[in-house]
Order: C-alpha cells, then sequence, then structure tokens
C-alpha cells in the first residue's frame, strides 16, 4: 500500500475525514488483483473499524468505503490471503461542542445547574464518533457517557460550583474538542456568598449580587 485518499489529502495520507464514514476512498498499491485471486474474501479496516465494501479495481487501485470511526494517525488495512497494513494513514476529524442541556437551557447553554446531586447533560456538536469518548465539565469527568449518534452524547455528571464551566469532549484515539463555556451551577441568591460548602448570608457592609 502507496497511498490513500479520499477527505483532505497530503502526500501519501488521508485526515478530515467523517466520523460518520460512508465517503468513498481510494487505495493505491501494487499487485492488487494478484492477492485478490488469491483471497476468498477481501477487507479493508481503518484501525479497528472495518469497512462495509471494497473492491479492486485493478492492480494498482481499490475503492472502498470509509467505516464510522474515530482517532488519527490510524492504520490502514487490508487482508487478503495474508494482512498488509500501512502506519498512520488516515485520520478523522476533531470533535466540536455546539450547545448542552440538563438544567436550565438557554439556547445553547445550561444554567442553575444542581450543587449536590447528580445529573444528565446532552451535548451537542459533530463528529463525537460511534463510542468510547471522554468528557469534561471544567476540570470535572462526566461519568457514563452514552453515544446516541455522532453528535448527541450524555453523561452523568456530579453537583459542583461555579459559572460558565467549559465542556470538552476527547475523542477515543483521536484529539480533543476546543473548550466551550456552556455550564454554570445554581449560585447563592443575592446578598448571600459561598463559604465552607454553604451560602451564608453577607456580613453588614457586604452586598453580593
Amino acid at each position: 500500500v502507496y497511498k490513500v485518499s479520499g477527505c483532505n489529502d497530503i502526500n501519501n495520507k488521508t485526515f478530515n475525514c467523517p466520523t460518520e464514514g460512508n465517503i468513498p476512498l481510494l487505495i493505491e498499491g501494487d499487485y492488487f488483483d494478484i492477492l485478490a485471486e488469491q483471497s476468498t474474501q477481501p477487507e479493508f479496516a481503518v484501525g479497528t473499524y472495518y469497512s462495509t465494501h471494497i473492491n479492486i479495481i485493478n492492480r494498482t487501485h481499490i475503492n472502498a468505503t470509509l467505516p464510522a470511526g474515530s482517532g488519527i494517525d490510524l492504520t490502514l488495512y487490508l487482508y487478503f490471503n495474508m494482512e498488509f497494513l500501512a502506519s498512520s494513514m488516515i485520520s478523522y476529524k476533531s470533535p466540536q461542542v455546539f450547545g448542552v442541556s440538563g438544567c436550565h437551557n438557554i439556547d445553547e447553554t445550561t444554567t442553575n445547574c444542581p450543587n449536590y446531586d447528580n445529573f444528565t447533560i446532552h451535548i451537542f456538536g459533530t463528529n463525537f464518533g460511534p463510542e468510547d469518548s471522554t468528557v469534561l465539565v471544567g476540570s470535572q469527568f462526566c461519568k457514563d457517557v452514552i453515544h446516541y449518534s455522532h453528535g448527541n452524547i450524555s453523561c452523568i455528571l456530579d453537583g459542583s460550583r461555579g459559572k460558565n464551566k467549559p465542556i470538552f469532549v476527547i475523542q477515543y484515539q483521536g484529539d480533543i474538542s476546543e473548550g466551550v463555556n456552556l455550564l454554570s451551577y445554581e449560585e447563592c441568591i443575592e446578598g448571600y456568598e459561598f463559604v465552607n460548602d454553604d451560602c451564608i448570608k453577607c456580613s453588614p457592609g457586604y452586598f453580593k449580587d
């Protein structure tokens, strides 16, 4: 295998592929026709993600469909009667976060989230990948991540404090999204401040809005 193309191509590699997959790739190499004659069922994979389609065009070219997946610098595998691989050939797009819901939702943000109880949030964006993303809200890991699609995941967050917490999605085997300040926790009401894990009335001469 000498080259793969189909997403954004540079030299012999392709990158910025959509995690949903399902776009055509062109694989270039040699002896593909001879190897295919010796194999009952040729297969193509990107890392551990297997393609649903592979077509031997001629001795030097193969058409294949990009499988859904995630990660950067993944190995391209061709399976005939033996395994052939080319390392660091294909990279999927980085995740992007557009919005969150789960508490009091205002446009793409959510506010007044609990200070003490666990709660579920849904994160919306693109290129999260099919599985196994990691989510950070501020410095807190969000637990039990579920993928509903490549642009919708949920997770369970512990109660906490703070305003405009950034949300990060770390793609499995891939990049981390840019942090977007979308989530805020419930604050003490006017005239109270947070001291020793509780909201207490402000001292005379002080005021908190």
